[in-house]
C-alpha cells in the first residue's frame, strides 16, 4: 500500500537518526555554507532528539531546536531534520518555509526536494509538487519515491501509460519496492497488458506474501478469465490481511455469488454495509441478490438505503416503483417513478408507469390527474410514433376504436425491439385495466415471447400473466 505523506516524512527522520551521525554528515556531496556543527555535536543532539521521537512527542522534539548553539542552529542537516519533524507535526507552512531556505543554499538537494514535494502534496498544491518531482527526476531519473509519486499523479488523471513508465523507472532502481510494483501491475492491468500485470502481482507476493492488494488484483484477473474458484481463493486472502477493505468485501461477495454461494455473498455485502453505511454500492449488490431470491421486502429496504445515500441514482427509484406496483401500493409506485423521471426525463417508461398508477388507483379524480400529468410530458415523445400513440391512448382514456387500432399498428411497425416490447406491454396493461383480459393476454404474450429482453416491463408482463 502507498505510504501517506506523514508516514514517509516520519520514516525519513527515523532513518536519518538511526544512521551513524558522523558518517551520515560526512556524506554531504556538495559544499554548503550552513553546515558548521562538529560530528560530535550532531550526534549528541540526535541522541536527545531520538528520545522525544520515540515517544511521539513532536512538540518536545521541536522545542529542542530552540536555543541551539550557532553551529547547530545553522547546520544544514540539523535544519533538514527540523523541517521533517515540522512536517510530521502538521506544521506545513513552517516546514515549507524551512525547505525553501535550505534549497536557497543547495538547490539540487534531493532529500529536501522530496520533502517539499510531500508538503505540497499534503497541502494540495499540485503545481508546486509536480515542479519539485520533475526537478528531482531531472537529477535522478530513477528516483524511487519521485517516480512513485509522479506515477500516482498520472494514474489519477487516467494517463496510465505515463504512470506505468514512472513505476517502471522506480522498479529499475528498487526491484523489491512493493509500491512501485503495485503501481506497475495496476497500470499494466489498466492498459491491457494482463500478462505483465499477473507477473508483477505474483512477484509482489514473493516479496510480501501478505500483500492484500496483490491478492485482490490476482483475484480480479482470475475472475476475468472466468476462474472464480481461484478468484475467491485470492480474495479470501486479501480479506484476511485487510478485513476492513470495502472493495475486497464487494469482490468476495461477487465471486462467491457466481459460484452459487449466495449466503456467503450476502454475508460479505452486509459486512461491506457495516464498513461504509453511507455509501450506496453494497446496498445495490444486496438489492440485486434479494431480487433474484424474490425477497422483495428485503430488496425494497435496500433500495431505500440506496436513495438515502445516493439520491440521484434513478435506477433505484425505478426498482422501488416496480416493487410498490407489485405490492399494489400505487401511490408509492407513482411517487417512485416520478422521482426516476425527474432524473431521467427522456425515459418513456417512467411517464407511462405514472399514468398506469393513476388508472390502477381508480379514484374519482384519478383519470383527470393522469390527463393533466401526461399533457405536461407528451410533447417530449412526439418523435416516436409508437410511444406517442400509446401515451395518447392513456391521455384520452382510449380515444375510441380507431385510436386504439392506430396505436396497435404504430407499435407493430416499431423497429426497435425494446421500444416495441415496452409499448406492447402498455397496450396490454391498458386493455387489462379496462377489463379486456383476453386481448390483454394476447398482447402480454407479444412481450413475454421476446428473447433477451432489456426492459423492466417484461417482468411486469410475466407477473400479469401468472
Amino acid at each position: 500500500m502507498k505510504l501517506s505523506s506523514k508516514t514517509f516524512a516520519a520514516l525519513t527522520v527515523s532513518a536519518m537518526l538511526f544512521t551513524a551521525f558522523p558518517t551520515a554528515f560526512a556524506a554531504v556531496q556538495t559544499p554548503i555554507t550552513l553546515n558548521s556543527a562538529t560530528p560530535a555535536a550532531r550526534s549528541d543532539f540526535a541522541a536527545k532528539l531520538q528520545k522525544y521521537l520515540d515517544a511521539g512527542d513532536f512538540a518536545g522534539a521541536l522545542a529542542l531546536f530552540d536555543g541551539l548553539s550557532s553551529d547547530l542552529a545553522n547546520d544544514f542537516e540539523i535544519l533538514f531534520l527540523k523541517a521533517s519533524i515540522l512536517f510530521s507535526a502538521g506544521k506545513l507552512d513552517d516546514a515549507d518555509a524551512l525547505c525553501t531556505r535550505l534549497l536557497s543554499v543547495q538547490s539540487d538537494n534531493l532529500d529536501v526536494l522530496e520533502l517539499r514535494s510531500m508538503i505540497a502534496k499534503f497541502r494540495g498544491d499540485t503545481r508546486k509538487r509536480a515542479a519539485d518531482l520533475k526537478a528531482i527526476l531531472s537529477k535522478d531519473p530513477q528516483n524511487v519515491q519521485a517516480n512513485i509519486e509522479l506515477g500516482e499523479d498520472y494514474a489519477l488523471s487516467k494517463d496510465y501509460a505515463s504512470a506505468r513508465k514512472c513505476y517502471r523507472n522506480a522498479m529499475l532502481k528498487d526491484p523489491t519496492n512493493t509500491d512501485a510494483l503495485f503501481g506497475y501491475g495496476q497500470t499494466s492491468y489498466y492498459t491491457g497488458d494482463i500478462s505483465s500485470a499477473k507477473t508483477t502481482f505474483e512477484r509482489m507476493l514473493k516479496i510480501d506474501p501478505k500483500n492484500a492488494s496483490a491478492h485482490a488484483y490476482l483475484g480480479k484477473l482470475a475472475a476475468e478469465n472466468d476462474n472464480y474458484k481461484d478468484a475467491e481463493a485470492y480474495i479470501v486472502k486479501a480479506v484476511e490481511y485487510e478485513p476492513n477493505n470495502y472493495d475486497y468485501r464487494l469482490d468476495y461477495g461477487s465471486y462467491a455469488k457466481t459460484r452459487g454461494k449466495k449466503d456467503v455473498a450476502e454475508e460479505q455485502w452486509k459486512i461491506a454495509v457495516d464498513l461504509r453505511p453511507d455509501y450506496f454500492l453494497a446496498y445495490t449488490y444486496l438489492a440485486g441478490l434479494y431480487d433474484e431470491q424474490e425477497r422483495f421486502e428485503n430488496e425494497l429496504s435496500m433500495w431505500k438505503k440506496v436513495v438515502e445515500t445516493n439520491p440521484k441514482y434513478f435506477y433505484a427509484y425505478e426498482a422501488m416503483g416496480i416493487l410498490y406496483w407489485h405490492k399494489g401500493e400505487f401511490i408509492n409506485s407513482r411517487n417512485s417513478f416520478l422521482k426516476a423521471a425527474s432524473y431521467n426525463p427522456k425515459n418513456e417508461s417512467y411517464p407511462m408507469m405514472v399514468a398506469a398508477t393513476y388508472y390502477r388507483q381508480n379514484e374519482k379524480d384519478s383519470y383527470q390527474k393522469c390527463k393533466t400529468y401526461l399533457n405536461t410530458v407528451l410533447k417530449n415523445f412526439r418523435e416516436n410514433k409508437a410511444i406517442y400513440s400509446v401515451m395518447r391512448m392513456y391521455l384520452e382514456n382510449g380515444g375510441g376504436v380507431n385510436a386504439e387500432a392506430a396505436a396497435e399498428r404504430a407499435v407493430k411497425a416499431e423497429t426497435n425491439k425494446t421500444t416495441r416490447g415496452k409499448m406492447y406491454f402498455y397496450l396490454a396493461l391498458f386493455y387489462d385495466m379496462k377489463g379486456s383480459r383476453e386481448l390483454a393476454e394476447q398482447l402480454y404474450s407479444q412481450v413475454t415471447n421476446i428473447a433477451a429482453p432489456l426492459f423492466f416491463e417484461y417482468r411486469l408482463a410475466e407477473w400479469s400473466t401468472q
